[in-house]
């Protein structure tokens, strides 16, 4: 569940810098870019929890 929620505060976290007003080109970019960023990060929690969920499944049919 830990995973989830670190997830959940990625995406919320990426949601808010892409929400937030910006002055210039450049701030919105350097936003974008790393609310790019924090979502590649939540995917990648999201693909490592369903491969353990898969392997543990796996263990249990054995």
């Amino acid at each position: 569940m830990q995973r989830l929620d670190l997830v959940k505060f990625l995406a919320e976290s990426a949601a808010e810098l892409l929400d937030t007003g910006s002055s210039t080109e450049v701030d919105r970019v350097s936003r974008l870019n790393e609310a790019t960023e924090l979502l590649a990060l939540s995917s990648r929690f999201l693909a490592r929890a369903d491969a353990v969920a898969g392997s543990e499944v796996m263990q249990e049919a054995a």
